[in-house]
Order: C-alpha cells, then sequence, then structure tokens
C-alpha cells in the first residue's frame, strides 16, 4: 500500500467510525460479563446480613421467682399429728434469731387467747398458712385450744420465720438479683407445755430468689406455703413461686 493510499484511509471517516463501534462493542461485553458477578455479590452482602440478624441471640426473659427448699422430718407426714397450730411468722436474722417478738393477747380474765405480733403483714402470711394447711387435710386449732389439750403431743405446733430481703448475686442478665430465707419447725408438747419436754419432728428451710421489682410481702407468704407443704417429708427440691 501507498503512503497515499495509507494517507486517505487514515483522513477516510468511515475509519473513525469503525473504531468507534469496537470500543463500544468491547465495553458492552466487559459489561455483560460483569452482571452474573455483580448479583453474586448482591446476594453475598444480603447473605451476611440475614447470617448477622440470625445469630444474634433473643433476649433472655426475666426469670420467675423461686424457691429453693430442704425438707427433713423424724415422722412420715401421714403420721403428723391431724392438728395444727400457727404461731405467727416472725422477722428473722439469716441463723433464725427473731428480730420481733410475739406478745398475748388476754382475756377479760386475765388468760392467754392468743399470740400476735406487732406487724400486719405476719398476720396476713399467717391466715395463709392456715388456709393451705386446710386444704393440707390439717385441722387449725386456736391457741385455747392448744391449752385444753387432753392427749400429750396430739397437736402440730409450728413456729415459722422469714429474713429480710438482701442482694443475690445476678448470674445473667434478667436473672433474680435479690433473696431471702425463710424456715419452719413443727413439733409436739406435753400437757404442760414444757419446751423441755417437747419432740422436734419436722424442719423445713428455704431460700427463696426474685427480681427486686416484685412485691416481696407476696414471696414471703408464698415461700412460707411452700414449706409449710413439705412438712414430715425428707427432701430437697425446688418449686417456682407464683404469689
Amino acid at each position: 500500500m501507498s503512503a497515499a493510499s495509507l494517507f486517505c484511509l487514515m483522513d477516510d471517516p468511515s475509519a473513525e467510525t469503525f473504531e468507534k463501534q469496537t470500543m463500544m462493542n468491547a465495553m458492552h461485553g466487559l459489561l455483560w460479563m460483569m452482571r452474573p458477578l455483580g448479583s453474586l455479590l448482591v446476594l453475598g452482602v444480603s447473605a451476611l446480613g440475614w447470617v448477622s440478624c440470625a445469630e444474634k441471640p433473643p433476649e433472655r426473659p426475666p426469670a420467675p421467682p423461686s424457691c429453693r427448699y430442704t425438707a427433713a422430718s423424724r415422722v412420715e407426714r401421714a403420721n403428723l399429728p391431724p392438728k395444727i397450730y400457727f404461731f405467727p411468722p416472725l422477722l428473722a436474722d439469716a441463723q433464725g434469731n427473731p428480730k420481733e417478738a410475739m406478745k398475748p393477747r388476754l382475756s377479760a380474765q386475765g388468760e392467754i387467747v392468743e399470740w400476735v405480733t406487732p406487724t400486719e403483714r405476719s398476720q396476713q402470711i399467717l391466715e395463709r398458712l392456715k388456709k393451705g394447711s386446710r386444704k393440707g387435710g390439717f385441722q387449725v386449732v386456736s391457741f385455747q385450744e392448744v391449752l385444753a389439750m387432753r392427749r400429750p403431743h396430739s397437736i402440730l405446733i409450728v413456729s415459722s420465720f422469714y429474713s429480710a430481703p438482701s442482694a443475690a448475686e445476678a448470674t445473667a442478665k434478667n436473672s433474680p438479683d435479690q433473696r431471702l430465707l425463710t424456715m419452719m419447725k413443727a413439733c409436739t408438747y406435753d400437757l404442760d407445755l414444757d419446751p423441755r419436754k417437747s419432740k422436734n419432728l419436722a424442719k423445713v428451710d428455704g431460700v427463696s430468689f426474685y427480681q427486686a421489682d416484685r412485691k416481696v410481702d407476696a414471696i414471703e407468704a408464698k415461700s412460707l406455703e411452700v414449706l409449710s407443704a413439705w412438712l414430715g417429708e425428707n427432701v430437697t427440691g425446688m418449686v417456682y413461686l407464683e404469689p
């Protein structure tokens, strides 16, 4: 090809058009090849987002209040006296030493009618204990019936205690952060009610766990109800409390 012919080809507008068309075709081809790659990239990002959401654990719901108890008895429940008397529950320290005192309520003749405590809470718990024991098959009697007892060791006499709330170590989010201790003792007496002649028949200890936003008086009452249900048994367990 001569120099003149080469010059004419370079100057020909059709050659420039052909070059532009070739470049555009190459660009379209490149974009077409990248489409699957873009789709894979979108799917990959979506999958990562799904995995991130799926791996996030759900928030743990608040743990319900519970009571862990240990019951010990020298006789089976069926062999306990059918009659039962409850002294009013007393606020106590962690060792079971009372922090409040009972007082006798006297009749006009100066006889002891009943034992009472200065707190209304104790009386409310006492009424729940009596109600639960009646449902459990016991005959609840008054203190005057105890005084009039004709057969020794024929009435089961129960003393119960509960502690003030204290902080509990939270093991996880929404786990109980409060606890209280409860204790119940059951014994029988001779006709003269001499403590030296008493027979200790049964005892139940409990530890209740709950969150601070729960009503503590309801936890106290329900915990002692649980303990009374296990008088006469030798067992350890845990129950949920629904006051």
